[in-house]
Parts: structure tokens; sequence; C-alpha cells
């Protein structure tokens, strides 16, 4: 999913981290890649598969000037 909810307000964007994490832990989806620039949604993704102990990986790709590198 690239960007999957630009412009909405946190008790949709935490209900959108709730629904992913909880298709996850279901079984009804295997693996979710999303591409954001939002770290607020990145957080509550984070907060939703810790508090479901689903397990999780981020990677987050910083810019600073010419440079470019990645951190997990």
């Amino acid at each position: 999913m690239d960007e999957p909810i630009p412009y909405v307000d946190v008790n949709i964007r935490r209900a959108f981290a709730a629904l992913l994490t909880r298709f996850v832990s279901e079984g009804l989806v295997g693996q979710v890649i999303i591409t954001t620039q939002s770290e607020d949604l990145v957080n509550d993704i984070v907060k939703a598969a810790e508090e479901a102990n689903v397990r999780y990986s981020a990677i987050r790709l910083v810019k600073e000037g010419n440079e470019r590198r990645i951190v997990q």
C-alpha cells in the first residue's frame, strides 16, 4: 500500500492500524507492506502490532542532503 490513508484524523488512522493488525493476527493476510511519509501512521501500526503480539519490521529511509541511508 502506498500512502493508504492520507489526510485522515487520528481515530481513523488508529482504526486502520488495528484492522491491519487484526488481519495478520487472524491469518487473513500473511504480510503487509506499506510505504508512507507519515510517522504517526507507522507509530500507530507498531503500537497496534505490539499490543496484539504481532511480529513486524519497520524500515526507515532517511535522506539528509545528498546522503541516503536505511534505518531499521
